[in-house]
């Protein structure tokens, strides 16, 4: 099995709020939703996801959660999450940068809109 080192930038907010470089600790950043189903919006483009770190894996979920305690909870080898963000921000950061995901990220969040399942593991070139 091929494992990738992950390395994490923690924002404060999504990439198109954020401030020129402006990082801080995760924790104070996570924002949560808990009223907002994903299945409720109206369109992908507006569908909320979050980015899920563990220390093998990068996951992106549509779940909505309350805390990200809840994700915690439901990933045994969590470190950490970004989130949640509308798709489309997601997708900018993914590809802004991951520039090895195979295939791209607008492909992979796509797939996750469009599957029954909450979660994917994102996917890299080997």
């Amino acid at each position: 099995m091929h494992e990738r080192a992950i390395a994490l930038e923690l924002v404060c907010c999504p990439p198109e709020d954020q401030a020129h470089g402006s990082t801080t600790m995760l924790s104070a950043c996570h924002r949560s939703s808990p009223d907002v189903q994903p299945d409720l919006l109206d369109n992908e483009t507006t569908m909320l996801v979050h980015i899920i770190y563990t220390e093998t894996a990068v996951f992106l979920s549509k779940k909505a959660y309350a805390s990200w305690r809840d994700i915690q909870d439901e990933f045994s080898n969590f470190k950490a999450s970004l989130g949640p963000w509308k798709s489309d921000a997601v997708t900018e950061y993914l590809q802004d940068h991951y520039s090895d995901l195979a295939p791209p990220a607008a492909t992979q969040v796509a797939e996750l809109l469009r599957a029954d399942s909450v979660f994917r593991q994102l996917t890299f070139l080997a």
